[in-house]
This record gives C-alpha cells, sequence and structure tokens, in this order.
C-alpha cells in the first residue's frame, strides 16, 4: 500500500504533458517518492507562508519546472492524497506571487466542492 496517493487535476496534466520527456522522468521520480512516503526536500517541499501548499521540484536542461500540490484525505479517510493543482516554468529565484493565489484558489474549491 502507498504511503500517499495522488491526483493530478487536468491543467497540471496539460502542463506535464508539455514538459520535455526528460523532466517528466524526473517529476515521476519525485512523485514515486512522495507515494512511498519520503518527502525529499530537493524534489517536493512546502511552500512557507501559505495556506498548506508545497510543490514538486523539476530542474532540467537549465529549467525549472514547478507543480503546485496539497494534501486532503480521501472520501473514505483511509489514505492521504496529493492534489496537484498546476504548474509553471520558474523564472527566477521567487516564485511569483499570482501562483500561489492561484494553488491557494484551486485548493479551497476543491475543498468546496468535496465537503
Amino acid at each position: 500500500m502507498n504511503a500517499y496517493d495522488i491526483l493530478i487535476l487536468d491543467e497540471a496534466k496539460a502542463f506535464i504533458k508539455a514538459m520535455p520527456k526528460s523532466a517528466q522522468k524526473k517529476l515521476v521520480k519525485a512523485m514515486d517518492y512522495v507515494r512511498m512516503g519520503t518527502i525529499k526536500k530537493d524534489y517536493f517541499r512546502k511552500l512557507t507562508g501559505t495556506d498548506d501548499i508545497w510543490e514538486f521540484r523539476i530542474a532540467d536542461s537549465y529549467k525549472w519546472f514547478r507543480i503546485f500540490a496539497f494534501f486532503t484525505r480521501s472520501k473514505d479517510e483511509k489514505m492521504t492524497v496529493v492534489i496537484a493543482t498546476h504548474g509553471f516554468e520558474k523564472e527566477g529565484d521567487k516564485t511569483p506571487q499570482q501562483q500561489i493565489d492561484k494553488a491557494e484558489r484551486i485548493k479551497r474549491d476543491f475543498q468546496l466542492a468535496n465537503s
């Protein structure tokens, strides 16, 4: 049994599909670590100052890809689920606030729709 399940929302799926294949492979590795319950900060970390938003962190060919996520419980309450919301190619050191706001908005909407 996995430690966590991962649900990838449509916008995140589209972003991942557009990523280079080499970056996709790295993302699969990062997600596999999370599925096994291993949280490695190099691959998956909590963003400080957010409403419990996390990010998958992928570096590939001098490009940095980020996929935002949050934790929730499955409907039967038996498993913790990581919900991947959306992604973007990071330019610069600071994560754009608009991307964080978007992830928090998707989290709120998801929670309202599933409560």
